[in-house]
């Protein structure tokens, strides 16, 4: 028997009625279930396009919050509005739905330059009114916090005879690049210092020669590597003088740390080629630029800070295209293993060490790997425009912004 209909009592017109209504009150139910999935799966993809949207616009503009805080200051008002117009302005290119965006709100910890800032998303549901749901409410929040270490670099620049031509017009451009990052134009004088340390045959160092040989007179101001127990170290000159076993270094001598992008750019500028390669040296004159024990070597605006203090980064870069070749101290070994000794010294103090090879024979990639901090922090360039890469992306690193949420 048809457990729709029994026959016995209904004909078959009859029951094919009976069951046909059945039928249509089935199927008005899937649609009705199949329009509610689909409903529910349209304003769920608008509710998560909002939200992400507005994600973008919050950390973009907790970013930018943090940075203003950083480099230059202002009132509770100002970085507000400052925030409000960053977040606004990234909506407005994509904003297509009709989201509200309500209570935002900046909270600014001035000790730490951080940015934590909030809105509440409202997003209008465009089919789930038919089943009374209006809307979908949510509250988010992006935190910033513009790195508070101020940064102390050292460039070691390899300027010997191997890098004639393209390839030291390369190296100008890229620690231009580097420079132009480093110290991004504010409002005032960016807190960021940089130094240089060019290298070849032996290091020049210019007018602070004498005070580091503690002599009244010169030869030249070609300065080499000490023996004995400052061997290696980072010990003030006026303590332990440096020593002079050669006439012949670059033309271009060390520059002290600063923040004056036209004394940087002019020197490196005017880098030229020529000499040998003792890159034990130009690791050495790096260390010294951004070391505390030489704060009273150097003029008062180019002192490096202290190891430990916490608003101050030290970092070197070690770059070179070719094997170290070239040491005037026999007790201390050749100028790679002098390298060596000097790299693991420098990170033992807490210095960041990148490097940087460029179109570098195997030996001298594995003596930059040995010394990069991390390997992220070695760089292998083969050509002109994977050395600027590399200065970039180191430049990047050393300023970049991190989110905390």
């Amino acid at each position: 028997m048809n457990k729709w209909c029994d026959r016995s009592l209904k004909t078959g017109a009859e029951c094919w009625r009976d069951s046909s209504g059945s039928v249509i009150i089935m199927f008005g139910l899937i649609v009705m279930i199949i329009f509610g999935c689909s409903a529910i799966a349209i304003d769920f993809a608008r509710v998560n396009r909002s939200r992400s949207l507005a994600m973008m616009a919050l950390d973009s503009a907790a970013l930018a919050t943090a940075k203003q805080l950083r480099l230059e200051g202002g009132s509770a008002d100002e970085l507000k509005q400052l925030a409000q117009s960053y977040f606004e302005s990234n909506l407005r290119a994509q904003r297509a739905l009709d989201t509200i965006f309500d209570n935002f709100d900046v909270s600014i910890d001035r000790a730490k330059s951080r940015a934590i800032i909030s809105v509440e998303v409202t997003t209008p549901t465009a089919l789930g009114r038919i089943f009374d749901v209006t809307a979908f409410k949510s509250k988010h929040t992006a935190e910033a916090i513009y790195s508070a270490r101020d940064i102390e670099l050292a460039m070691m620049l390899d300027v010997s005879g191997s890098m004639r031509g393209t390839k030291i017009a390369a190296l100008r451009d890229a620690a231009k690049d580097l420079v132009d990052i480093v110290l991004e134009e504010t409002n005032g004088p960016s807190a960021n210092r940089i130094g240089i340390a060019p290298y070849s045959t032996s290091v020049n160092a210019g007018v602070y020669a004498y005070k580091a040989l503690n002599l009244t007179s010169l030869r030249s101001t070609c300065v080499t590597e000490r023996t004995g127990s400052t061997a290696f170290t980072d010990a003030s000159p006026l303590l332990v003088s440096l020593r002079q076993r050669t006439n012949t270094c670059p033309a271009s001598p060390v520059v002290p740390l600063t923040n004056d992008k036209s004394v940087l750019t002019d020197n490196i500028e005017q880098l030229s080629d020529g000499g040998s390669t003792a890159g034990h040296l130009g690791i050495a004159w790096a260390w010294y630029l951004v070391s505390p024990e030489w704060a009273s070597f150097w003029p008062s605006a180019s002192a490096p800070r202290t190891y430990d203090d916490p608003e101050a980064m030290k970092a070197v870069i070690i770059m070179t295209d070719g094997e170290f070749n070239t040491a005037y101290e026999n007790s201390n070994g050749n100028s790679v293993a002098q390298a060596q000794n000097l790299c693991g010294n420098i990170k033992k103090a807490g210095v960041t060490v990148f490097s940087v090879g460029f179109d570098a024979p195997g030996g001298a990639l594995n003596l930059l790997k040995q010394c990069a901090s991390k390997s992220s922090y070695f760089f292998d360039a083969k050509d002109a425009t994977e050395l600027r890469d590399a200065f970039t992306r180191i430049a990047r690193e050393l300023t970049g912004l991190r989110l905390t949420n």
